[in-house]
């Protein structure tokens, strides 16, 4: 009998392991340099992420639209904005359009990030948008601090914590 309940409490520690440990899924985060998680937002390989701001010195919305990869990556996949102004992409070199309402698509940029520093301030007013579902950030992440959004792979007990956090 004890030796049942020894081999039952084996089985039972294991299994709990593999929770933690065996690969789940994937979820976009946004941290500190801390890690203190502010948001997430579970994702899979392919899923868009685009991250809205508006240019504190040129007052245009800039919009940074990522593909997430295989590999918890981010790949930019374009750079739409208002202007041609300060601090915002403009070499001929890449490829350029611009819509009727004259905003200009930089397509096809082709650079992965592992992760993508901010900071949000109140002119800013930044969100994000994932698979089509928009959050605003304001009142989400704390104005004037470095922040992190990032994919990580997740264990299965890290996806049931996750969830729970975005419900509370």
């Amino acid at each position: 009998m004890k030796r049942k309940l020894g081999i039952a409490a084996i089985l039972g520690i294991a299994m709990i392991l593999l929770l933690f440990f065996l690969p789940g899924g994937m979820s976009l985060v946004i941290t500190d340099k801390a890690g203190h998680v502010y948001y997430t937002k579970e994702v899979t390989p392919g899923d868009t992420v685009s991250l809205g701001f508006r240019h504190s010195v040129e007052k245009v919305l800039v919009v940074d639209t990522f593909v997430v990869t295989e590999d918890c990556m981010l790949y930019l996949k374009n750079t739409t904005y208002g202007s041609m102004g300060a601090g915002l992409p403009s070499d001929k070199s890449y490829n350029i359009t611009t819509d009727r309402h004259g905003n200009f698509t930089i397509e096809d940029i082709g650079i992965t990030y592992d992760q993508i520093g901010f900071m949000t301030l109140d002119i800013n007013k930044y969100y994000i948008i994932v698979s089509g579902e928009t959050c605003q950030l304001a009142g989400v992440v704390p104005h004037e601090k470095p922040l992190i959004l990032s994919v990580e792979r997740d264990t299965p007990i890290k996806m049931h914590i996750n969830r729970i956090r975005t419900l509370i």
